[in-house]
């Protein structure tokens, strides 16, 4: 018996990491040419196209979108949640704060939009005969001890992947949200290969000068970043591919959660 087995329905939950695998080039608007983790689950001789397993993602979704799917979208009780947490910083309203502050306070902003988002998932279980099996997308999963009714089943689905790259959050990620018109801050940036498109984007919530450390901050994890795109061959260079899905669900059947 799996832990899915204990539950009346499979809910696959989170940002597009959720949708599957993206086509090629990144076009939008164009359909995902594989569903994914949901679709290797539905797809299943076990469950064969039924009605107990869903999906409810949205693309370039926050932490904050699943609080407000479960909340508002009745969203089923007695369930099995499978949740790709995504980057805790889409979360972030007020960026004005990251001018002062160094990569230490960054990180530290990080795990409190976790550690938040964990207590609000594990009540809401809690509260409605449900569990939450978390993977690490575009962050990691910290020890959920604490939590009875979460499960942390890949913490890191990069480092799953392949262990050779060591992954903490999507500096990239962000960078299509945040900015700073500051042309010290761009011409550094663009020095470093960062597209004109990102920071046509990064440039519009911050109206003051990051520090230096955090623009060095910034330039470490998004090289990272390339780098575990181009070792692992994301199609669209953003969401893992149907192979990389396929693993995860052979994980999440070896733990017997599906």
């Amino acid at each position: 018996m799996t832990k899915a087995d204990l539950f009346e329905k499979i809910i696959v939950m989170g940002d597009s990491w959720a949708k599957g695998e993206f086509p090629k080039g990144g076009k939008q608007g164009m359909p995902c040419p594989h569903g994914g983790l949901f679709q290797y689950i539905n797809h299943s001789k076990k469950y064969r196209f039924s009605e107990k397993v869903r999906l409810l993602q949205r693309n370039g979704g926050n932490l904050n979108d699943n609080i407000f799917f479960l909340s508002n979208y009745h969203s089923p009780k007695n369930s099995l949640y499978i949740i790709f947490v995504t980057n805790p910083l889409r979360s972030v309203t007020n960026w004005r704060w990251m001018s002062s502050h160094k990569p230490v306070d960054f990180i530290k902003q990080i795990q409190t939009i976790k550690d938040e988002f964990y207590v609000k998932i594990n009540k809401w279980m809690g509260n409605n005969n449900s569990h939450a099996v978390l993977l690490g997308g575009l962050t990691s999963v910290n020890n959920l001890r604490k939590y009875p009714h979460l499960t942390k089943a890949i913490p890191n689905i990069i480092e799953f992947l392949d262990p050779r790259l060591k992954f903490q959050i999507s500096i990239n990620d962000i960078l299509l949200d945040i900015t700073n018109h500051d042309p010290l801050f761009y011409n550094r940036m663009q020095k470093n290969y960062i597209t004109k498109y990102l920071f046509a984007n990064f440039c519009f919530r911050i109206k003051s000068r990051p520090n230096l450390d955090l623009i060095n901050f910034f330039l470490k994890h998004s090289k990272r970043w390339d780098k575990i795109v181009e070792r692992l061959g994301f199609p669209d260079g953003a969401h893992p591919h149907r192979g990389h899905h396929y693993k995860i669900y052979k994980e999440l059947q070896r733990q017997n959660i599906v």
